[in-house]
């Protein structure tokens, strides 16, 4: 049996400080035993480290300045993990800060958003899979809590995202991630259709999505 076991490192826990990944790594297990076989990144978080995380986990702005940003390692992520169950502590903190990375990038880029939600299903699916259906509730309806938290933070917290500028785009994020903080999260698969057709609505014409 393979498992994947995923652990981040980030710049600080509070989403309303606007908080980001800067490590991911990932151990292979057969039958329960390391295979040898890891995935490693270390990100780029656009943004300065707070002492207190600096503190925990050593990785200085300097070492960071020259590291891939989240949306340039994710493909190769997706892959890595391929179709094995995830073992993570903290699994909605952890996806949460997954999760947004992509959804933010969709609705800066809509006319390749499809690329970012496809990543972000894939990625769902695959953490899913093998998992306690008895569990999955809770833990999907915490994760895209904590999802729609992160979104609006990184427009309206302390260290908003430099790449979202335009008051449309903005907006548009801010209403999807109250709804989710506001009226509840439906299942993933529902939110990400939302995204999406929130997204598309944004492209010339307002046109869909092949």
């Amino acid at each position: 049996m393979r498992e994947i076991v995923l652990d981040t490192e980030t710049t600080g826990l509070d989403p309303s400080q606007g908080h980001r990944l800067v490590e991911i790594g990932c151990i292979e297990l057969v039958n329960r035993i390391p295979s040898g076989q890891t995935f490693h990144a270390y990100l780029n978080p656009e943004r300065d480290m707070p002492a207190e995380a600096l503190a925990i986990h050593g990785l200085t702005d300097e070492f960071l300045k020259d590291k891939p940003l989240f949306t340039q390692v994710v493909d190769d992520l997706v892959a890595f993990l391929g179709d094995a169950p995830l073992v993570i502590h903290n699994a909605a903190f952890d996806t949460g800060f997954l999760l947004n990375h992509l959804f933010l990038k969709a609705f800066r880029q809509p006319q390749v958003g499809r690329l970012y939600f496809s990543a972000a299903r894939e990625f769902w699916r695959e953490l899913l899979r093998g998992s306690e259906n008895a569990a999955l509730g809770d833990f999907e309806k915490m994760t895209l809590r904590h999802l729609g938290a992160l979104m609006l933070a990184r427009i309206d917290g302390k260290s908003p995202v430099e790449y979202i500028r335009d008051e449309m785009t903005k907006e548009r994020v801010r209403r999807f991630a109250k709804r989710l903080l506001l009226e509840g999260p439906r299942s993933l698969e529902e939110e990400l259709a939302a995204a999406q057709k929130a997204v598309e609505s944004m492209l010339p014409g307002g046109e869909h999505f092949e």
